[in-house]
C-alpha cells in the first residue's frame, strides 16, 4: 500500500502491526491507534519518526543483517569494476572499438589484491565487505564510531583508523552507514580531499551521506579517481544529473540488496518479528541497538 493510497487511513486505524520500507510519519503513527510494533523490511529506518512512535510505547525493529551478504556483494563489485575500468571497456566495445592496447599502455588496471580497502561503518555489512576483500588478498582498514576490542579486530583481520586517516590511506572507501544527524553529509568536500586521486569511493548506504555535489565535483576535476554509487540524494535520479554524464562512475539503482536470497532472508525476519511481537515478545534488532 503507497502513501497516497486511498485507503491507508482506514487501514492504519485498524492496524495492530505496521511493515514498512518508506517513511513513517507522525501523523501516520497518530492515525493508528492500536499500532503496537512497526517493522521496517530493510537496516535502514531513517524515514520512521522514531519520537512519535517512542511517545506511544512502540517499537521499531530492522531486519538486522539479512541484506548485508547482498549489499556487501554489490560493494565489492562496485569496487572491481572501478579498478578494472568495467564499464568503459563494456561502452567502447559495443560503439565498435577495442581499446586492449590502451588498457595496458596507460596502466589504470588496478588488482585489489595488494589494495587497501576503507570501511566506513563496520556493521553487518562492512564486515561482509571486509570478509569478501581479504579473500581477494586486500588489507582492510575501519572506521565506527565505537572502536571493536582488539580481540574481535584480530578476529576480522582489519585495523582501525580514525576517520581521516582511513581516508589518506585507502584505495577504496567503501561506506555503509546507517542515516543519522550524526552522518548526514559525512562525505563532503573536505572528506574527499583527503583521499588519494586514485581512490573510487563506494556508497551502499544512503544518498544523503554523501555531499553530492562535492562528489561530483571531485569526480569532474579528478581529485578521486571514480565513485560507485548505488544509492542517491534524490531516487530515481533525475534525468539530467552530472553523475550520469561522468565516465569514472558507476552507477546502480539501489539494488544492492535484490538477491533473491537476502529477500528471502528479509520476509523471514519480519515473520519472525512478528510472531514474536503477537507472543508478547521484543523484537530482535530493535533500532535502539542498530549498528554503524
Amino acid at each position: 500500500m503507497s502513501h497516497d493510497d486511498p485507503g491507508l487511513p482506514g487501514a492504519l486505524a485498524d492496524a495492530d502491526f505496521l511493515v514498512v520500507l518508506g517513511p513513517v510519519s507522525r501523523s501516520m503513527v497518530q492515525a493508528a491507534p492500536r499500532l503496537k510494533f512497526i517493522q521496517v523490511q530493510a537496516a535502514g529506518y531513517e524515514g520512521v519518526d522514531l519520537q512519535a512512535a517512542a511517545a506511544r510505547g512502540i517499537p521499531v525493529a530492522t531486519v538486522g543483517g539479512a541484506g548485508a551478504a547482498s549489499v556487501a556483494e554489490h560493494a565489492v563489485v562496485l569496487i572491481l569494476s572501478l579498478f578494472r575500468r568495467l564499464p568503459v571497456a563494456d561502452a567502447a566495445i559495443r560503439d565498435g572499438q577495442w581499446p586492449q592496447i590502451q588498457y595496458f599502455d596507460e596502466g589504470v588496471v588496478r588488482e585489489l589484491a595488494g589494495a587497501t580497502v576503507g570501511l566506513v561503518g563496520f556493521g553487518h555489512i562492512g564486515q561482509a565487505v571486509g570478509r569478501i576483500v581479504r579473500g581477494f588478498g586486500a588489507q582492510v582498514v575501519y572506521y565506527r564510531r565505537t572502536r571493536l576490542i582488539e580481540e574481535r579486530e584480530r578476529e576480522c583481520g582489519v585495523r582501525y583508523l580514525a576517520f581521516d586517516d582511513l581516508l589518506r590511506t585507502s584505495d577504496a572507501v567503501s561506506v555503509q552507514v546507517p542515516l543519522t544527524d550524526q552522518t548526514r553529509g559525512l562525505i563532503d568536500a573536505r572528506a574527499l580531499g583527503l583521499m588519494k586521486p586514485t581512490a573510487v569511493l563506494i556508497n551502499v548506504s544512503r544518498g544523503d551521506v554523501m555531499d553530492e555535489a562535492a562528489l561530483v565535483d571531485a569526480l569532474a576535476s579528478g581529485r578521486i579517481g571514480g565513485a560507485g554509487l548505488d544509492v542517491f540524494h534524490t531516487e530515481p535520479l533525475p534525468p539530467d544529473s552530472a553523475l550520469r554524464r561522468l565516465p569514472n562512475v558507476v552507477l546502480t539503482p539501489h539494488i544492492g540488496g535484490a538477491a533473491v536470497q537476502a529477500i528471502e532472508r528479509i520476509f523471514d525476519a519480519v515473520f519472525i518479528n512478528l510472531r514474536r511481537v503477537a507472543a508478547g515478545q521484543p523484537p530482535l534488532w530493535p533500532v535502539e541497538r542498530a549498528e554503524d
